[in-house]
C-alpha cells in the first residue's frame, strides 16, 4: 500500500522541511523512488539530479530519521513484492 497522502506537483516551497519519508512519482500515480530524510531537502536534491525524472510527490512526515527510515524500507519492500522490482530509481532497499 503506497503512503496514504495524495500527490503533489513539486514546487521548491511547497515540500515540508521535515524528517519524513516521501515517494516521487508521474501524474498517472506510478512511483519512480521511494525515500527518507528531510523532505524539502531530499526532493530539491533529487530535481537537480538529471537522471531522476518525477513530477509529483507524497510524504508522510515522522518527525524522526529512525522512524522515516523503517518507513522507507516497509514501503520499499510492498513495492518489491507488489511489482517485482524496486521504484526505478530505487537501486536497494534502506
Amino acid at each position: 500500500m503506497p503512503l496514504q497522502t495524495r500527490f503533489y506537483e513539486f514546487e521548491r516551497s511547497r515540500p515540508p522541511d521535515v524528517i519524513g519519508v516521501y515517494e516521487l512519482g508521474w501524474r498517472d500515480g506510478s512511483v519512480v523512488y521511494i525515500g527518507a530524510g528531510v523532505i524539502r531537502a531530499r526532493l530539491c536534491a533529487h530535481r537537480r539530479d538529471p537522471d531522476k525524472r518525477f513530477s509529483v510527490y507524497r510524504c508522510q512526515i515522522t518527525n524522526d530519521r529512525r522512524r522515516a527510515g523503517q518507513m522507507e524500507r516497509r514501503e520499499q519492500r510492498k513495492f518489491q513484492r507488489r511489482h517485482s522490482r524496486l521504484p526505478r530509481f530505487n537501486n536497494r532497499v534502506g
